[in-house]
This record gives C-alpha cells, sequence and structure tokens, in this order.
C-alpha cells in the first residue's frame, strides 16, 4: 500500500511538490530505514518459531530424561526382585527336602526303650 502511494506521487502531485518530496525522501534515507524497518519485523517474526521449536526440543529432551530415570529405576527394582525370589525358591527348596527327609512314622530318636 505504501510502495503504490509513494509510486504515484510523481503522477498525481505537481512537479514543484513532487522534487521537493523527493529531496526529503532522499535525504531521510526513506529506502534504507524502511529496508532496516522490514527486516528487523521479519527478523522477529522469524524468531518466534526457532524460539517455540527450541523449547519444545528442550520439553522433548526433559520428558525423554525423566522417562529414562523412571525406566532405569524399574529395571533396578526387577532385577532386585529377581534376584530376591530366585534366593527365596533355592531356600524354600531346601527346606522342603529338609522337611521331607523328616520320618513322621519312625520312632524319635533317644525315645526307642522308654515306652
Amino acid at each position: 500500500m505504501a510502495f503504490y502511494v509513494l509510486s504515484q506521487i510523481p503522477h498525481s502531485l505537481p512537479h514543484r511538490l513532487n522534487a521537493k518530496i523527493s529531496t526529503q525522501l532522499t535525504a531521510m534515507d526513506y529506502v534504507h530505514s524502511n529496508s532496516n524497518r522490514v527486516s528487523g519485523t521479519v527478523r522477529k517474526v522469524l524468531l518466534i518459531p526457532a524460539n517455540s521449536l527450541r523449547v519444545g526440543l528442550q520439553r522433548s529432551v526433559e520428558q525423554l530424561d525423566t522417562r529414562r530415570d523412571e525406566t532405569l529405576k524399574v529395571r533396578k527394582e526387577s532385577s532386585d526382585a529377581v534376584r530376591y525370589f530366585g534366593n527365596l525358591i533355592q531356600r524354600s527348596g531346601h527346606q522342603r527336602r529338609q522337611v521331607e527327609t523328616v520320618d513322621l512314622d519312625g520312632h524319635p530318636p533317644g525315645a526307642q526303650g522308654s515306652f
């Protein structure tokens, strides 16, 4: 819109006013200041997705780190449980064999002649 207005100035204004405005625009370096404004705005606009992408990636890394820590914790607990129940099975098997060797129908040792 601004470009159209500026481009139509030479056609719609008298020659003296046209020359005056042209010199003022040249003096204030309109093209350079406008290009700086536009490039600054573009940089700001492009930083928004870059920042949101960076924040999103940081959150993903933190979530993965948390999940990894939880998984390692469960893995250690599971390993401890396997070791505990393996030892429990061994001990119970040993105690079962000891109980099975007891002769419940026979006489107790040392009490053979007392009755």
